[in-house]
């Protein structure tokens, strides 16, 4: 008695995975009620949402095809793993935009890119990490004597689960 489901919309991917169903696993879940970020005005594109194991050769290679200026910005969490956030140069803001209208939300291995215009202050707060760019939201959690575990080190920091 008094035995309750919560039941939750999934996509079509997610429910392959529970289903074990290997032709729903491989359909990749892209949203279709995602709305593009306006149209850029300058040069340079901030992807996001790049798999994690993403190089700067593979970005590159996602880009070809469009003028690139070869100067792809990218950046590590406080724990040196890739942040699936790029800022990517083109050489002239046609190439940017172009870029943007036939790469925004394709898929990139198993993952959807978005693209979002950038400008050069965009990408000076990133690098410089003055609004925490790549770490925004994550890094060790603040106590009350400065710097507390990460979530990363629950196990070592407590002792397990």
């Amino acid at each position: 008695p008094g035995k309750w489901i919560d039941c939750k919309p999934a996509a079509l991917g997610k429910m392959g995975q529970m289903s074990g169903d290997p032709m729903a696993m491989s359909v990749p879940s892209v949203p279709t009620d995602k709305v593009a970020a306006p149209p850029p005005t300058g040069t340079t594109l901030r992807a996001r949402g790049l798999p994690f194991s993403a190089t700067k050769d593979q970005v590159l290679e996602f880009f070809s095809g469009y003028g690139l200026t070869g100067r792809v910005y990218m950046k590590q969490d406080y724990m040196g793993r890739p942040s699936g956030e790029v800022f990517v140069e083109f050489i002239s803001t046609d190439e940017a935009l172009r870029a943007f209208n036939d790469r925004n939300f394709q898929m990139m291995g198993t993952r959807y890119v978005e693209l979002i215009g950038a400008s050069d202050a965009d990408v000076k707060l990133y690098l410089d990490n003055g609004g925490k760019g790549a770490t925004a939201g994550y890094g060790p959690m603040k106590g009350k004597g400065g710097k507390g575990p990460s979530p990363y080190d629950f196990m070592a920091y407590f002792g397990g689960y």
